[in-house]
């Protein structure tokens, strides 16, 4: 079953995204390696020790928004980190591996 996130008003901490991470389906090609690219999707927890005061601002940032403003605010997210990344196929790579959770 699905615990809610942020958007929803649900808890969310490192233990949570760390677990969250490893439950991700691994993209491996046939060899069962990571496929290479200039840069690989790092799923390994990477926020460091301010990640629960992160959290608790990525909470507070959907506090008093009806849920279309809080989609619009995670998509506004979402694009401004992708275009920080940069890299098609990391992003593609993210993108799989969120909607692979949805398809279990």
């Amino acid at each position: 079953s699905h615990s809610p996130g942020p958007a929803c008003g649900g808890p969310l901490d490192r233990a949570d995204l760390a677990r969250h991470l490893r439950s991700l389906p691994a993209l491996c090609g046939d060899s069962g390696s990571l496929r290479e690219h200039a840069m690989t999707l790092n799923i390994e927890f990477n926020l460091g020790p301010e990640s629960d005061a992160l959290f608790n601002e990525l909470l507070k940032a959907h506090e008093g928004i009806n849920r279309e403003q809080s989609e619009q605010l995670n998509a506004g997210l979402i694009l401004l980190l992708m275009n920080h990344i940069g890299e098609p196929e990391v992003i593609r790579a993210a993108i799989s591996r969120a909607r692979a959770t949805l398809e279990r």
